[in-house]
């Protein structure tokens, strides 16, 4: 007997054991639980697992995917986590696949393929539909998953144990990193984005990663992946900057938040968007253009399903001019027959839930930019969002519809942003 079988054939017995070498696995995921699982059932000898990921590594997984280093920044997660999961046991043969396990060639006698399924996914829609494949292929799963600092396992064997969708699941209080980051789908995904990750970035605590990153390349880590992580680190502190320092004379009052939108609205989009990979089975964002916003000639379009180009919902639109009195009208200090309502008691909700045009948006978000930088430059350390702080809240309610415009989400309302609880990113 191996040491390294001794564990598994006394804790499996002999014949259950024998049963290993052919058996076959699909671990989806390859995530914090995926790169764990992962590890186990390799070292216990399971001989043929297929690992399915749709995701790239980013550099916040670091601290918890062992399986992954600097040096596989923006790689694929399952092909990297096969790659360096097989040093550990010779005798496995892993099949590491990027793509969506949503994608129709992944159907159910696909799922009749493997002897058991493990999930290790962070997404809900993902786990429902994994649960209903397995149980049409009648394939046994084992779910797994997360909650904020909770986990759960479950066995689910149709028709002899409760499947996953049997019981309702509470909304999620917290959204997967790279949901808000990379790929959101949601108007929810968008508004946590503006309030937990842009709102620090670009006026809470700086928080410098050079010490770290010098450190990687003494260590001699991929030099082009710590360039491009300098870069990415370069470029938000010239933002930050730009949002502290007095505008130059020549400058026009909106060049810093022309400076912010260019770089989260334009250059991040490009970036994902040379991640081909990940758009294979969903629409890729659109980079926006401030100056054709502005100019009322820029029109977001999508690729219909028939291939053809299809301009965006009336309500994303630009077919009216800029509007420059937005900020006016949603501060009730708008010249309009609507004036007095707007000084009634119920005037404030009314305006607060009109809808606004993508250069509705635009003009919201320069406006509230320069106030939160006016407010640095008079002293203030740091700011957090605040529903009740009119600065932030249209802030926020600018960037999560100017995301949602370039992700083709449907845009909410000031008001709506103001209701919306405060998930979390884990």
């Amino acid at each position: 007997m191996s040491g390294r079988s001794s564990h598994a054939r006394a804790i499996l017995g002999e014949e259950l054991y024998g049963q290993l070498s052919e058996t076959k696995v699909l671990l989806v995921g390859a995530g914090g639980i995926g790169c764990e699982l992962l590890k186990n059932i390799v070292l216990t000898g399971f001989g043929h697992i297929t690992l399915l990921d749709l995701d790239t590594i980013d550099l916040s997984n670091l601290n918890r995917q062992f399986l992954f280093r600097k040096k596989d920044i923006k790689q694929s997660k399952a092909m990297v986590a096969a790659k360096t999961a097989s040093a550990f046991n010779p005798n496995v043969q892993i099949t590491p696949i990027h793509a969506n396990i949503k994608e129709p060639q992944f159907d159910v006698a696909w799922f009749r393929g493997f002897d058991i399924v493990l999930n290790a996914l962070d997404n809900l829609d993902a786990r429902r539909h994994v649960n209903k494949m397995c149980m049409a292929a009648n394939v046994p799963l084992v779910e797994s998953g997360t909650a904020g600092y909770l986990g759960q396992v479950q066995p689910i064997l149709k028709d002899r144990a409760e499947c996953f969708d049997c019981v309702p699941k509470p909304t999620p209080k917290t959204f997967p990193v790279c949901t808000i980051r990379s790929t959101p789908s949601q108007p929810i995904h968008c508004i946590v984005w503006a309030k937990s990750y842009l709102m620090p970035q670009l006026f809470g605590e700086d928080e410098d990663s050079g010490s770290e990153l010098d450190e990687a390349e003494k260590q001699g880590e991929n030099a082009k992946e710590i360039a491009a992580l300098r870069k990415e680190a370069q470029a938000f502190k010239a933002v930050r900057a730009a949002l502290r320092s007095a505008p130059a004379e020549e400058a026009t009052s909106s060049s810093a938040a022309k400076m912010v939108f260019n770089k989260v609205f334009h250059a991040d989009i490009l970036n994902l968007l040379s991640m081909a990979d990940m758009w294979r089975s969903r629409a890729p964002p659109i980079p926006l253009d401030f100056d054709a916003i502005r100019a009322g000639t820029f029109v977001l379009k999508r690729s219909s399903q028939n291939g053809s180009d299809t301009p965006t919902t009336p309500g994303q639109a630009n077919g009216s001019k800029g509007s420059t009195s937005t900020e006016k009208l949603l501060n009730g200090n708008g010249a309009s027959t609507s004036t007095a309502a707007s000084s009634a008691v119920g005037g404030a909700g009314l305006k607060d839930q009109r809808a606004l045009s993508l250069q509705d948006n635009l003009e919201l978000f320069v406006s509230s930019t320069e106030r939160l930088a006016a407010r640095l430059r008079a002293g203030e350390d740091t700011i957090s969002f605040d529903k009740d702080d009119d600065d932030t809240l249209d802030f926020v309610t600018a960037a999560a519809n100017l995301r949602s415009a370039a992700y083709g989400i449907p845009g909410k309302s000031r008001w709506e942003v103001k209701g919306t609880p405060n998930p979390t990113i884990p």
